[in-house]
């Protein structure tokens, strides 16, 4: 795995969390949070995290 691909599953997982935390939270809905990891898988194309639905 490159420096960049590293960063790119970092960056990717960081933002998932983050989104995950606003869906418990009631700040999105289900169809915004997949929206919003669809746009994330899109971004930062993970090695790893990207063959987990």
């Amino acid at each position: 795995m490159t420096k960049e691909q590293f960063a790119n599953e970092l960056n990717y997982c960081g933002l998932v969390a983050m989104a995950g935390a606003m869906l418990l939270h009631g700040d999105i809905d289900e169809a915004d949070y997949t929206a919003l990891r669809q746009v994330l898988l899109d971004a930062y194309k993970p090695v790893i995290s990207g063959l987990r639905k």
